[in-house]
């Protein structure tokens, strides 16, 4: 069957995204903020932060590990390195700073950025619509404009673009800057419409 690849376009206004974030940023209220983790410790640093009572997302993966004697399947982090958390910023920084396996919050201009609902509403359709998704940060030549028209993903605007001489449909979680690569039946797709590469 043919697919096609959709990535959720947003570079030419990441900018205005962050800038936007960072003005209306109220650290007296609950956001969600996205964490950076110590290599290989997400579910760990996770663990420590709900122990002290926090609420975090971390997205996980179910992939298939291959030894030389074995295969297993394992859950993965679907962002390596991130985990979101829940919280009253002005409240909690350094508690959380202070929490083994966190490095530093994600910021723009030396302030956490907010991760909006929306973001992470998306993330859950994704890890609910396949298995073995691929993550990359790489910049893909960009092309139509195309919108899911069914699943659990329906109405997620995009654009295709091709890799290794393949197309992907591919959408693009904005706060860090992470692209999902997800194989959508044609079928699925509708041209939206047109867009000259950046």
């Amino acid at each position: 069957m043919l697919y096609q690849s959709l990535i959720f376009n947003t570079a030419i206004f990441k900018q205005i995204f962050y800038l936007r974030c960072v003005q209306n940023i109220q650290t007296n209220l609950p956001n969600w903020y996205l964490l950076y983790t110590a290599p290989r410790a997400e579910k760990k640093t996770q663990l420590e932060l709900n122990k002290k009572g926090y609420k975090t997302f971390l997205p996980l993966q179910k992939t298939l590990k291959k030894w030389s004697d074995r295969k297993k399947w394992v859950e993965s982090p679907l962002f390596n390195g991130y985990i979101f958390i829940e919280t009253i910023l002005e409240k909690n920084y350094t508690n959380i700073l202070n929490t083994k396996g966190v490095v530093r919050f994600v910021s723009f201009g030396n302030k956490p950025v907010i991760v909006m609902q929306r973001e992470l509403n998306l993330i859950e359709k994704i890890l609910g619509f396949a298995e073995n998704l691929e993550v990359t940060s790489e910049i893909f030549t960009l092309g139509q404009k195309v919108e899911v028209t069914s699943g659990t993903l329906m109405g997620t605007k995009g654009i295709l673009v091709q890799k290794n001489g393949n197309k992907h449909f591919m959408i693009e979680i904005e706060s860090i800057s992470q692209k999902v690569l997800l194989n959508i039946p044609l079928k699925m797709l509708k041209a939206s419409e047109k867009i000259s590469p950046i």
